[in-house]
């Protein structure tokens, strides 16, 4: 009888139990992509500090990476830069690069689950405590959580600041 009970009931039971554990896994959270785009003809310079952290500076936001703006959405990997692409300070927690016209700066993804989609919980989880944007066409200047809202939601999950 034992026997009849564990397969009959029991691993339908089991697999089903492990079969929605997958599924909630897998099929709970969202990304959204945090990027800067320079909409200009001419190259600008990006400029931004991360959130004091106990943790590395590259493993609190992502490591910069670019694509040409056009190839977002796309399929497109983005490109992370060489540590000769941009500077790095780490006593200020900030980084600066250079950032050519009609490319796209990944500053960073964050997984969000899907139960918590505000904005104020992205706005805790986001890296970024103040961010600049300098060029020919003028400056653009974000801090403290100013720095999440300074990027707005643009197609599905993605929020940028645009430069023009």
């Amino acid at each position: 009888m034992n026997l009849l009970i564990r397969k009959v009931i029991l691993r339908p039971l089991i697999l089903m139990v492990l079969g929605s554990y997958v599924l909630l896994l897998s099929g709970c959270t969202r990304l959204m992509l945090f990027v800067v785009i320079n909409r200009s003809d001419r190259p600008i310079e990006v400029r931004y500090k991360i959130k004091q952290s106990p943790s590395d500076i590259l493993l609190v936001c992502d490591p910069p990476a670019v694509m040409m703006a056009s190839q977002l959405g796309t399929e497109q990997h983005w490109q992370e830069l060489s540590d000769a692409q941009y500077k790095l300070d780490h006593d200020k927690r900030l980084l600066t690069m250079s950032l050519k016209a009609g490319e796209a700066l990944r500053i960073i993804v964050i997984h969000t689950p899907q139960n918590e989609q505000d904005e104020l919980t992205e706005a805790q989880r986001f890296c970024v405590e103040q961010i600049e944007l300098r060029g020919d066409y003028g400056d653009i200047g974000f801090q403290g959580r100013q720095s999440y809202y300074g990027f707005k939601s643009e197609a599905g999950e993605l929020r940028a600041i645009n430069y023009k």
